[in-house]
């Protein structure tokens, strides 16, 4: 199945991201979608929605900040390590 997007304007730079969620959802047979756009101003902000229920978005959300939280972690791992290295040896773990 192909997939395409056709815009006025095929230069935004998230056009392909885009278009390869469209081909990864579609195989697997997604059947609720969140969607979020930012943009530079801090409040800025568009949500959409297909097919969710408030339990649904509360998931998606969970999932999100589940990823920030991993990269958040990796980008500070030295600095985790170095801190479990300076903990005290304890006989209980």
């Amino acid at each position: 199945m192909s997939t395409v997007i056709i815009s006025d304007d095929m230069t935004q730079p998230y056009g392909e991201i885009v278009t390869n969620f469209l081909h990864k959802i579609s195989e697997k047979g997604v059947q609720k979608i969140a969607m979020v756009g930012m943009a530079d101003a801090a409040d800025d902000v568009i949500i959409g929605y297909y097919n969710m229920e408030t339990a649904d978005k509360a998931k998606a959300a969970m999932h999100i900040l589940s990823d920030a939280t991993i990269e958040m972690v990796a980008a500070n791992i030295d600095r985790l390590l170095d801190a479990l290295n300076d903990l005290p040896d304890t006989e209980e773990n």
